[in-house]
């Protein structure tokens, strides 16, 4: 998909719909989204958006009481959300860096120091981001039938 041919205002308020009013930051949403349109960071976002669903994923499993998980496996899981979860802040970081110092240091303070609140912040945005990712996989699959 072509992010190009998408207004974000009008992106995001379908967005809001699509997910029944569950995106918690549509500023910071809006201002990723204003970037990647405005510099041509496509792929950027496509791994970033990949490495959030992996973590709402993740975070899914490990949260859920129900399994009771080997030593091993959790360690697995672990290690997969760390790797996941810097993936999203360097890919994060390549596009708030290209929004210039303000909204750099926006995300630095909200997302990059990884304080607990930070990592919610984090993970809450994460969150946000599955739900563009399913959004953009359901406009793929309507503009294909």
């Amino acid at each position: 998909m072509n992010y190009t041919e998408l207004n974000s205002e009008e992106f995001l308020t379908k967005l809001q719909g699509f997910s029944d009013n569950r995106i918690k930051n549509i500023e910071d949403l809006t201002r990723i989204f204003d970037i990647i349109i405005k510099y041509g960071l496509q792929n950027q976002f496509e791994k970033l958006l990949f490495s959030a669903k992996s973590i709402v994923g993740l975070l899914r499993i490990i949260r859920n009481k129900d399994n009771n998980f080997s030593d091993a496996y959790f360690s697995t899981l672990k290690s997969e959300l760390q790797t996941n979860t810097e993936s999203v802040i360097t890919k994060l970081q390549e596009i708030s860096q290209k929004g210039g110092n303000f909204i750099n240091q926006i995300f630095t303070d909200k997302y990059y120091v990884l304080t607990q609140e930070n990592i919610q912040n984090l993970y809450s945005l994460c969150e946000d981001m599955n739900h563009v990712k399913m959004y953009l996989n359901d406009l793929i699959r309507k503009k294909h039938n």
